[in-house]
């Protein structure tokens, strides 16, 4: 995609707020403030109410405790495909 240079004015204390996420992000200026416009401007997904009943159960077993971590599940998927052979 073709791109074009923009210059613009930020107050001091915003712009340091901005290189303080870019650090810690890892992010060039450019990368920061197109990531910014993309979240406010191209469109999001809302999850149909199926989806988000789905999704407020998959938090509520989290919150109790009721989820396997991905090592967890990575080993048990080895120790499992070990004992298939």
């Amino acid at each position: 995609m073709p791109s074009s240079k923009v210059t613009i004015s930020l107050p001091t204390e915003l712009l340091e707020r901005a290189d303080s996420v870019r650090k810690q992000r890892h992010y060039s200026r450019s990368e920061l403030f197109r990531e910014a416009l993309r979240f406010h401007l191209l469109p999001t997904y809302t999850p149909t109410p199926e989806e988000r009943k789905e999704i407020d159960a998959g938090l509520a077993e989290i919150e109790r405790g009721e989820y396997v971590e991905f090592g967890s599940a990575a080993d048990l998927i080895r120790e499992l495909e070990g004992s298939s052979k």
